[in-house]
């Protein structure tokens, strides 16, 4: 549709861009902060779930550098699982904050 048809229908071509564009870079945003959020909680699993891993069974190394590596080592599997699909509470979670910010200032009950 080209602007003229736009302003044929009594709107803005330069607002209805802007419009777009922003609600595209929302969608975007809400994704990736819902994907963030999810890699925070596998973050959190997983130093749990890779203690005996790490401590005392199959490396049993202490130190600096050990618990950098194992911080780097459980961050980048937990950011690889999230931006993988996850447990798909990423994509639960995304649609939950679009329908909120479509809704506006509306009261919606949960």
């Amino acid at each position: 549709m080209d602007t003229s048809a736009i302003a044929s229908l009594g709107g803005d071509a330069r607002q209805l861009k802007e419009l777009a564009l922003s609600r595209h870079a929302a969608e975007a945003a809400t994704k990736e902060v819902s994907t963030q959020f999810e890699s925070l909680l596998l973050r959190q699993y997983l130093k749990d779930a890779l203690k005996p891993v790490f401590g005392g069974g199959f490396l049993e190394e202490t130190g600096g550098a050990h618990d950098m590596y194992r911080y780097f080592f459980t961050d980048a599997i937990a950011e690889g699982v999230a931006r993988g699909g996850g447990f798909g509470l990423s994509d639960v979670l995304q649609q939950q904050i679009m329908q909120i910010s479509e809704n506006g200032n509306n009261k919606s009950t949960y």
